[in-house]
């Protein structure tokens, strides 16, 4: 994914204001082969994606201070843009629908499950290069 060089592992950003949930969305995205950081807010995030793109972005909805959907928003002005998927405790079906209408590549309901974080990457992974389905 990470078009700046073809031989590194693809950048992930882990954005929870819990750390317990950030460092296990680190541990499983790395486990999927990407490279992968942590931020403990959407303004964090913001900052480092403006050092160096970053090709996943995997964030929590609901967050002191800017929330996942303000993320969301935000990255639409970064160029290339990262696949965001948003990530939630709540489950709300109409939520989950405007962040997908919003762009977001999936919403996952939080525990986050390896094997629904590996089919939600590779989702985006798709959808993100525009490969048919």
């Amino acid at each position: 994914m990470n078009q700046n060089d073809k031989t590194s592992p693809p950048r992930a950003l882990v954005v929870d204001d819990g750390m317990v949930e950030r460092l296990a969305g680190k541990a499983l995205l790395e486990k999927l082969g990407f490279r992968a950081e942590t931020a403990s807010s959407g303004e964090d995030a913001l900052r480092m994606m403006a050092h160096g793109s970053v090709d996943l972005l995997l964030c929590d909805v609901s967050m002191p201070g800017m929330s996942g959907m303000d993320v969301l928003a935000a990255t639409r002005a970064l160029l290339p843009r990262p696949a965001v998927i948003l990530v939630s405790s709540f489950n709300d079906p109409s939520a989950m629908d405007a962040a997908l209408q919003a762009g977001a590549a999936a919403c996952l309901a939080k525990p986050l499950r390896f094997d629904g974080l590996r089919a939600a990457v590779a989702e985006a992974v798709r959808v993100r290069q525009g490969l048919p389905d």
